[in-house]
């Protein structure tokens, strides 16, 4: 479950804008980012119903003072400034006198080596088999990029736990050990345990 759940002050994460932000504009699309996930959540709503992120890009641009600033944001409606807009205006008062959080440092994936890459491939192989046996996408069975995270050597918990787990991530965990094959019989990829 805390995989997945929505944290409001690591909201503004999920937002592209924040990338293009700085100072104290970086600092209201944090705030207005947990405001609108805390407000979602109360009133039961999607997130992009309350404001959509174009939205909270514009108004961490435009920095309103009044609610008649709110009125020429565009994609903020009469209603939504009629029920938030005091909310919203003290939401962006109140982040602009605070330092915005640090963004995270990523550290970019190495790409697979050539033996990483073949091992990759006949990962894939296998979810394609378990795929078309269980008449499921082949994607959303085993995404390649959790492939590749695997043949590294890191831990994979959707593959490794989960639903997953029993329809193809022992599979391709035995692969990798070497306690399963790939065959083919009849024209379709099988997987067997060698003698």
């Amino acid at each position: 479950p805390e995989r997945y759940a929505s944290h409001p002050d690591r909201a503004w994460l999920r937002l592209r804008a924040a990338e293009r932000l700085k100072g104290e504009r970086l600092s209201v699309i944090q705030a207005l980012a947990a405001w609108r996930e805390e407000t979602a959540r109360h009133e039961n709503k999607p997130r992009g119903w309350l404001l959509r992120d174009e939205v909270l890009e514009d108004l961490a641009r435009a920095l309103p003072k009044s609610t008649a600033d709110l009125s020429h944001v565009r994609g903020l409606h009469d209603q939504m400034v009629r029920r938030h807009g005091e909310a919203l205006l003290e939401c962006i008062r109140t982040a602009r006198t605070r330092t915005p959080e640090p963004r995270p440092t990523y550290q970019r994936t190495k790409k697979p080596s050539a033996a990483q890459e073949s091992l990759v491939e006949m990962l894939e192989a296998v979810v394609h088999a378990h795929a078309l046996e269980l008449q499921l996408n082949p994607a959303i069975l085993a995404p390649r990029k959790a492939l590749e995270r695997l043949v590294r050597g890191e831990e994979v918990p959707e593959l490794t736990h989960g639903w997953r787990r029993p329809l193809v991530g022992e599979s391709l965990q035995a692969v990798l050990r070497g306690e399963r094959a790939l065959v083919v019989e009849d024209g379709r990829l099988r997987l067997i345990t060698p003698a």
